[in-house]
């Protein structure tokens, strides 16, 4: 008899082939034989590049991680995914990692893996409240192997690859596995905040600074020069973001032409999500309670600044969204019953 677990396997690939929001490019159904070997199997959806190895992939099926998905992504890299929509606000979905987090969103998957130019993870992830990371760490051999890539604003930059969940356990797993972190130490850790961590400030090892960040109409090069200046004198930072392409769009191709359009897209609210990745930075966003919104963490990329990342993170809240859970990632809803039919 066919248990709980085998059952939402088997919904997974049906709703990954009824591709309601039109973010799979291609299925991957024979991953269900794995479920014969592998307890508590997790499906993986990627960004069809070459900066994801197979490496990384054979890392992650020791994990109990396998390819189900390849996922759509926006044309050329944009911010913005002029062909795929965000599913809950039905406006263009952010890229460009764009069907990668739509797919963790729907449910698809446990785990999506896609590559950050300016924010091509990071981005997607928060707009949809979901977890995002990237980290030169991840992949790194694979990825010091291709050329530096140049932003649409015109910035030399090394892509990152990067993570993406809807929970903070899985993405740290994840994470500590792929990146030989170790969880924890007591040391000080000195973090640079844009605001009040009211959840933080009575934990001793922290020693928390309070300082005016770049706004969103602030170009990249003035927010590059203030992220690299700011890493060296702490070790996390974490800013405020979004809400995420709801009240604009943040897409240089687009914002580029005059003022007005430039007002948009600084209406798009990203931030430092834009610049971690051409910092060479490790980044972590974590939603809040706001839809498209959240706070994105920031350290140097190196496996003691990473844990010291971590160990921040873990004191920030946990939200789970019911409702979003009983919409999006009920197979029901996808499949109704039609006239006449029965149980």
């Amino acid at each position: 008899m066919m248990n709980r677990q085998d059952l939402k396997l088997v919904e997974k690939t049906i709703l990954a082939y009824t591709n309601p929001f039109k973010s799979v490019e291609k299925i991957f159904p024979l991953v269900l034989r794995n479920a014969l070997e592998v307890d508590d199997i997790k499906l993986i959806g990627i960004k069809n590049r070459a900066q994801i190895s197979v490496d990384l992939l054979k890392k992650l099926k020791d994990l109990g991680y396998f390819l189900h998905t390849f996922d759509k992504q926006s044309f050329g890299g944009r911010a913005v995914d002029v062909n795929l929509i965000n599913p809950v606000t039905g406006r263009f979905m952010t890229g460009s990692s764009s069907g990668t987090a739509v797919n963790v969103f729907l449910g698809i998957n446990d785990l999506g893996i896609g590559t950050d130019g300016g924010g091509s993870v990071l981005g997607p992830a928060l707009s949809l409240n979901l977890y995002g990371f990237i980290s030169k760490l991840i992949d790194r051999e694979n990825i010091e192997k291709f050329p530096e890539s140049i932003s649409t604003d015109g910035i030399k930059f090394r892509t990152s690859v990067g993570f993406i969940t809807r929970d903070f356990e899985t993405i740290e797993n994840v994470v500590s596995n792929i990146c030989n972190f170790k969880k924890y130490d007591n040391k000080k850790i000195k973090v640079l905040s844009e605001s009040k961590l009211y959840d933080l400030e009575n934990k001793t090892n922290l020693e928390i600074s309070i300082s005016q960040f770049p706004t969103f109409h602030s170009d990249r090069r003035t927010q590059i020069s203030f992220l690299q200046e700011k890493l060296q004198e702490f070790d996390v930072i974490i800013g405020n973001e979004g809400p995420i392409d709801c009240e604009g769009m943040g897409d240089t191709v687009f914002g580029h032409f005059d003022e007005n359009t430039g007002n948009i897209q600084a209406n798009g609210n990203k931030g430092l999500i834009k610049v971690a990745n051409i910092c060479d930075a490790t980044a972590l966003v974590i939603p809040n309670t706001r839809f498209a919104s959240g706070n994105i963490l920031i350290c140097k990329s190196t496996i003691n600044d990473i844990n010291k990342l971590f160990q921040v993170a873990n004191l920030f809240p946990i939200y789970q969204d019911n409702l979003t859970e009983r919409y999006f990632r009920d197979l029901a809803k996808y499949i109704p019953l039609e006239f006449g039919q029965k149980y």
